[in-house]
């Protein structure tokens, strides 16, 4: 079974970590504008889905703020709306001081799209800006990488699926960013590729566009940002439910990424508000392992629970890249742990659960990967000792297994004939007689005898055979290289065709925006002679 890494943890923990800021928060009355938009009668089924999405988060958002200390400034605006009255409503937060940041929840109304541009650089929090905002990515998108990155220090290969959404470029972008070249895929492409991956990260807001075809217990984490609210009251992600048990390490829906999204933004307003150079936080490899692990009912029962402190305010320890400094997220001792230190214990994690002791393989035991590599299940529980961010290990074709076999045994023959033959120069030399009548010298002891060239050579020849690859794991290099070229080829193609439709969208976009300024600018025109008129007809009368 799966092990889910929950948001619920990281979040609970920033908001601690930054209460003894909340009193100077409060006391200066700073305050974060939200606005979202209700959906109209005639908008479509999906755009109705989206918009109950957008009062779910901007609810969170609101949350979040407030128990930093900030005010909250909540506008709801209807499908009527006009543009001119969105854009006096932006600058009304642009040019107020104790405005510290605005958030436009997504999606907006289509004729109101260029008027969230007009938002003030540097109070755009949530990077709605593109390359004004003074954050590469939105808060969504930052928090994925953070999470994702325990599992990508090796730079596996990474599948962004929706990669050419809102969230999705900024995905890509930071995890460039990291040196990680994401395998970008969207509408179009065939999903099935993200079995080549070993990270997968899914930002389509689509439910239910992957499943048990498209994942495999080889994948280390799936994260999964979809957020798709039902009329029953239940929520759907990307990853359909009879395949959230497949992958290693699963981000749950609900309580994922949404959890995340608010930490991330919870930081960017404190370190704006009250210090820039406060630290950001991240995730270790040892914290994503402790938060994903699976957990004993006995464990359970004895009140375990995960906290996680910040090296660099609570143990003196503070990682810098570059100017920025970051504070990792790590499992405390076992005495924190059981919460004996800690008043405010943080629940436990989540779990798909799967206990140790189980060994009922569950249905489906006898299912293998598309790629014939035999499922998790097949081997029973998993061990939990073992770390999620580990690769598997890959398992040759029978023909390499067997060519590898005879060649690691073919070496094995000749080093212990080398070292028979090594023996046997030696005994000779020591039991050799003199032919000439000459009494030898005494010889050395033989542990101190340096050894004949001729036996030199012949260990050098038996060392140079052993480091001399097989050709088994020739093949297998060459498979691994081949498959590495492969998986660039695709990515480049992927890029360039993401890159020619991002320019052709700028340029509908720029023209739209021409368009738009045209019509207001005829409007206010109009305003302005009708008003005219009217004056000139008082005068008249």
């Amino acid at each position: 079974m799966s092990r889910q890494l929950t948001g619920r943890d990281i979040l609970r923990w920033v908001r601690r970590r930054y209460q003894k800021y909340r009193g100077d928060i409060d006391s200066s009355g700073k305050g974060v504008a939200i606005i979202r938009f209700d959906a109209g009668s005639a908008d479509s089924a999906r755009v109705k889905v989206r918009m109950q999405a957008s009062r779910v988060s901007a609810d969170q958002k609101v949350k979040a703020f407030s128990s930093l200390g900030f005010q909250v400034h909540e506008e709801v605006l209807g499908r009527s709306v006009h543009p001119l009255d969105f854009s006096r409503l932006i600058h009304r937060f642009n040019v107020d001081e104790m405005t510290t940041g605005i958030i436009v929840q997504m999606p907006t109304h289509d004729d109101l799209r260029m008027a969230v541009q007009r938002i003030s650089g540097k109070k755009d929090i949530d990077a709605l800006l593109g390359g004004r905002s003074p954050y590469r990515a939105c808060a969504t998108a930052d928090g994925i990488v953070r999470v994702a990155e325990p599992f990508v220090q090796d730079k596996p290969l990474t599948a962004v699926v929706g990669g050419k959404g809102f969230v999705g470029q900024g995905v890509a972008k930071l995890l460039r960013d990291k040196g990680v070249e994401p395998m970008v895929l969207d509408a179009g492409d065939d999903l099935r590729a993200v079995r080549d991956a070993e990270v997968v990260i899914s930002a389509t807001g689509h439910s239910g566009v992957l499943g048990r075809e498209h994942l495999r217990p080889g994948h280390r984490i799936v994260v999964d940002s979809g957020f798709v609210p039902q009329r029953d009251g239940t929520v759907l992600g990307d990853v359909r439910k009879d395949a959230v048990d497949i992958p290693q390490v699963i981000t749950p829906v609900p309580g994922g990424i949404g959890p995340v999204e608010m930490a991330v933004l919870m930081e960017r307003v404190v370190q704006k508000e009250v210090d820039p150079s406060i630290p950001s936080w991240s995730i270790s490899p040892e914290a994503a392992r402790e938060m994903s692990r699976e957990r004993h009912p006995s464990q359970e029962s004895e009140g375990g629970r995960i906290h996680l402190v910040s090296r660099g305010e609570n143990r003196g320890v503070t990682s810098e890249t570059g100017t920025e400094r970051t504070d990792h997220l790590e499992p405390t001792s076992d005495a924190i742990r059981t919460g004996s230190l800690d008043s405010d214990p943080s629940p436990q994690v989540q779990s798909t659960s799967m206990t140790e002791a189980s060994a009922d393989p569950g249905p489906g035991a006898e299912q293998s990967d598309r790629t014939g590599r035999p499922s998790d299940r097949e081997s029973g529980p998993k061990d939990i000792s073992r770390s999620s961010m580990d690769p598997p290990r890959r398992q040759l074709p029978p023909e390499i297994e067997f060519g590898k076999a005879r060649s690691d045994q073919a070496l094995a023959d000749k080093d212990q004939q080398a070292r028979r033959d090594v023996d046997d120069m030696q005994s000779k030399r020591d039991h050799a007689k003199p032919d000439d009548g000459r009494v030898d010298e005494p010889q050395a002891p033989h542990d101190e005898r340096v050894p004949s060239s001729r036996e030199q050579a012949a260990v050098e020849e038996a060392r140079s055979d052993l480091r001399r690859p097989s050709a088994g794991v020739r093949q297998e290099e060459a498979a691994q290289a081949e498959s590495a070229t492969r998986s660039r080829d695709i990515a480049d193609k992927l890029r360039r065709a993401a890159e020619a439709r991002g320019e052709a969208r700028e340029r509908s976009t720029t023209a739209h925006s021409v368009d738009q300024e045209e019509r207001l600018r005829r409007g206010r025109m109009a305003e302005e002679h009708q008003g005219a008129e009217s004056e000139g007809r008082t005068l008249d009368r």
